[in-house]
């Protein structure tokens, strides 16, 4: 029985440990998204020019940022669909469209650093 116990008891530990390794993981994916994007927002403001290699980059750490933290927060993962979405053509989505479907950086930002919190 004290075999037993102990063997449940290392499962649910590891299982722990599995879940906060993949939160890690989740929330890493989002950190680097959003830093890679304020890096090159902030660029994009100061030289006035835009790179469509940069943000296909961008695109495609949103979108596979999403797949980790849909465990965690379907919500978050959807709008970071969304902004692998925007990053395809960002010309054509409006600050309205920004607001409503709450995809802008530091919203996106603060809602993972929530997430890090708990």
């Amino acid at each position: 029985m004290i075999e037993g116990l102990k063997t449940l008891l290392e499962y649910f530990r590891d299982e722990r440990h599995r879940r906060e390794d993949k939160a890690d993981a989740a929330l890493a994916a989002i950190y680097a998204a959003a830093n890679e994007t304020k890096l090159y927002i902030r660029k994009a403001q100061r030289t006035g020019r835009s790179e469509g290699k940069k943000e296909e980059e961008l695109s495609r750490l949103w979108t596979a940022a999403a797949v980790p933290i849909r465990h965690f927060d379907r919500d978050l993962a959807d709008r970071c669909l969304m902004k692998g979405r925007y990053w395809v053509d960002p010309a054509s989505w409006s600050v309205e469209d920004i607001v409503r479907f709450r995809i802008g950086i530091d919203e996106v930002f603060e809602e993972a650093r929530e997430l890090l919190q708990k």
